[in-house]
C-alpha cells in the first residue's frame, strides 16, 4: 500500500537519505530553470506547476518517475533512450546512474520555457 501524504516535507521525510538526495538533486534543477512554478503536493508527488503547464516527481519502489504534460516528450525521447523504462507520460529512473540531468534539462528548456 502507498504512503498518503500530507505535506511536501512529509514525502521528503520517508525517503531513504540516497534516493532523498537524488529526488532533491531533480527538484533543484526544475526548481533553478522554472523559478516561476509553484512546487507543491499533487497526486502524491512533488509537483510544478505554471500557467496550466505541470511537471511531477515521484518515488515508488523500484524507481524515480518525472512525469511531463506533453505525451510527445515521451515519444520522442523512447527513440533516443531506448534502454531506459518510460511509462505514459513519464521516465522512470530504475537507478541514479540512469538519470540524466542534461537530457532533463533540456526538456526543460526546450518544452516549458
Amino acid at each position: 500500500m502507498k504512503t498518503e501524504f500530507n505535506s511536501l516535507d512529509e514525502f521528503f521525510q520517508i525517503l531513504k537519505p540516497a534516493r532523498r538526495q537524488t529526488v532533491e538533486s531533480i527538484c533543484s534543477l526544475i526548481e533553478n530553470l522554472l523559478p516561476q512554478y509553484e512546487q507543491f503536493l499533487k497526486y502524491n508527488m512533488v509537483a510544478y506547476s505554471f500557467n496550466n503547464r505541470l511537471i511531477c516527481v515521484d518515488v515508488q519502489t523500484n524507481y524515480i518517475s518525472i512525469y511531463f504534460d506533453r505525451p510527445q516528450i515521451i515519444q520522442e525521447y523512447k527513440e533516443k533512450l531506448p534502454k531506459l523504462s518510460f511509462g505514459k507520460n513519464s521516465f522512470r529512473y530504475r537507478s541514479k546512474k540512469d538519470i540524466s540531468y542534461t537530457i532533463i534539462e533540456k526538456i526543460i528548456r526546450e518544452y516549458y520555457l
